[in-house]
Order: structure tokens, then sequence, then C-alpha cells
């Protein structure tokens, strides 16, 4: 009796164990695609790729404390497609003009999360911190805010 509690302990221990690898590879794994999904949506903003313009949640958009989002909705439908072209083109060429490249952002990571949103920031070559929000929308991410913290 005594020896079957005994490997019924140690089943249930190893099953235990074996979950909980599991779920922690589930969370890297999904940290990984989070941090990836920022990097790319970030890169092709900076790149004023009007190919990610799909992967922004424009009406919600907030950039480094602007509400872009509320222009962008106080605009007639048929302007819309310009003012994404316009704002990415304009994105692009000023943070290139800060002199700041893709490149210089350095250790992507994710910082925080809640039910629908998640936190991607990189280090910045002045020793700020660049904060991407990403909201769930199905089963990929898109963005809605590019924020600053000063060094």
């Amino acid at each position: 009796m005594e020896q079957h509690r005994g490997l019924r302990s140690l089943r249930i221990a190893v099953i235990g164990t074996t979950l909980f690898s599991f779920m922690l590879v589930g969370c890297a794994a999904s940290s990984a695609g989070q941090v990836s999904a920022a990097h790319t949506i970030f890169k092709g903003f900076v790149a004023s790729d009007p190919g990610i313009s799909n992967q922004v949640s424009w009406g919600e958009l907030h950039v480094v404390g602007k509400n872009i989002g509320l222009v962008f909705n106080a605009l007639a439908e048929d302007q819309r497609n310009d003012f994404k072209a316009s704002f990415l083109t304009s994105f692009g060429k000023s943070f290139g003009d800060s002199g700041a490249t893709f490149d210089s952002m350095k250790n992507w990571r994710l910082t925080g999360t809640d039910k629908t949103n998640v936190v991607v920031s990189a280090d910045t070559p002045s020793g700020g911190r660049l904060n991407i929000v990403l909201k769930q929308s199905g089963p990929s991410f898109v963005l809605t805010e590019i924020g600053l913290a000063a060094p």
C-alpha cells in the first residue's frame, strides 16, 4: 500500500512537472512571437513601408504622446489611405533625421502584458526606452502606440 502511494505521488509529480514545462515553453514561444511582431511592425514604420499599414490600428494610434487616431478618425473615408501613406513617410523621415536607425534599437524584450495588449521595449542609443504597444487582433497583433521613455 505504501509503495502504491509512493508511485502515485511520483506519477503526479512527473505529470505536474511536465505540464509546467510545457506552459513555460508556450510562454517563451508566445513572448518571442510578440517581440518579433513588434520588431517587424516598427521596422516597417521606420522604413515607411506601406505594406505595414494593415498592422496598425489607425483609429487608436498614439505616437510619442500624440493621438494620431483622433486625427485619423476625423478624416473622410476617401482621405484615410493618403493620410496613412503620408504619415508613414513623415515618420520614417523624422526617425532618420533624428540620427537614429532601426538597427540602433537594442535589447528588444517583452515588458508588459494584460488581457489584450502587450508592451515590447527596446533600448535607444541615447539610453532611453522605445515602447511599442500591440493589441491582440485575432491570431495576430496590431500596433496601437509608439512611445519613448527618457533615459
